[in-house]
């Protein structure tokens, strides 16, 4: 999937609300950056790639299944990925994190996030025995699936501290960031615009990347979760999306990538958590995607 902001809007919607809504709504996802702190893993075309930090020794973990929305186990041991099984759809993975003995989890689920502790993941989607859409969550070896709440949810993130999760939400062919409490209880709505949402490692903030119909709209902000004040990170004339912190908060990772619709390059790029020091990372003909930051506990 390349990430550009019309195809990367358009998958996030057609994971759970269908291609007709997709129409209208596109008619109308401090500190150094030199530091090599972590493993990111990220992915491209052909499959499920890790690099050092810095965006060197890249090297491959899995191949094919058009890999999508990666998130590391909080120890870094496991890595749980959405893939997709040909005429079957899609499932949620969860595979070693040398890339080995990948299990099937959960059918037709989407954006997986674990838990604190490790033990359960909680996802969105719409799945082919159960009705309705919602935000679910499963242990982590696929037993006890149960539903949070029902709503039609895109990405979903749990916090490591704070006992919550952030989701990204539609209302009125808008996207909205919401935050409810893990049993699916007190959902209110952060802001306006907000997709793909990234807790910090304190629980304090929210990394997203906003969307709008203004001409250079897609771009990283971070808003504090307690009095919502937003800050923009990024001010280009390409496109930021799918942004993620670094295991110590001080950096993010997100892609950028051209807003012509016709293009499929999109490259990985790491800035501090004030949006200076942007550096590129990947330097790849195709689309690079989907970061996500490995937990330093894990080397």
């Amino acid at each position: 999937m390349a990430p550009t902001p019309s195809r990367r809007l358009s998958a996030w919607l057609l994971a759970f609300v269908g291609g007709a809504l997709v129409s209208a709504l596109l008619a109308g996802g401090a500190g150094s950056t030199t530091g090599t702190s972590g493993l990111i893993a990220f992915t491209r075309s052909d499959g499920i790639y890790v690099m050092r930090a810095d965006g060197s020794a890249t090297r491959v973990l899995r191949r094919g299944g058009e890999p999508r929305a990666l998130a590391w186990s909080p120890d870094g041991r496991k890595l749980a990925f959405v893939a997709s099984r040909g005429s079957n759809g899609q499932a949620i993975w969860v595979m070693n994190a040398d890339g080995s003995d990948p299990v099937r989890l959960v059918e037709g689920g989407y954006s997986p996030t674990w838990s604190p502790d490790g033990g359960r993941i909680a996802f969105s989607g719409e799945l082919p025995d159960r009705k309705g859409p919602g935000i679910w969550v499963v242990n982590a070896d696929g037993r006890d699936l149960r539903r949070l709440v029902r709503i039609n949810a895109g990405d979903v993130d749990w916090s490591l501290v704070g006992g919550r999760i952030a989701f990204d939400t539609l209302r009125g062919y808008v996207p909205r960031l919401q935050v409810m409490n893990v049993n699916g209880g007190r959902v209110r709505e952060l802001l306006v615009g907000g997709l793909a949402p990234d807790w910090s490692p304190s629980g304090r903030r929210i990394v997203f990347w906003h969307w709008g119909n203004a001409a250079g709209s897609e771009e990283i902000h971070a808003v504090d979760v307690s009095d919502r004040q937003q800050v923009r990170l990024t001010r280009n004339e390409v496109a930021d999306v799918d942004p993620a912190w670094s295991p110590d908060g001080r950096r993010v990772v997100f892609v950028r990538s051209d807003r012509d619709p016709h293009s499929t390059n999109a490259e990985l790029y790491v800035m501090n958590a004030d949006g200076r020091g942007v550096r590129r990372l990947t330097h790849h003909h195709g689309a690079d995607g989907s970061p996500a930051w490995r937990p330093v506990t894990a080397e």
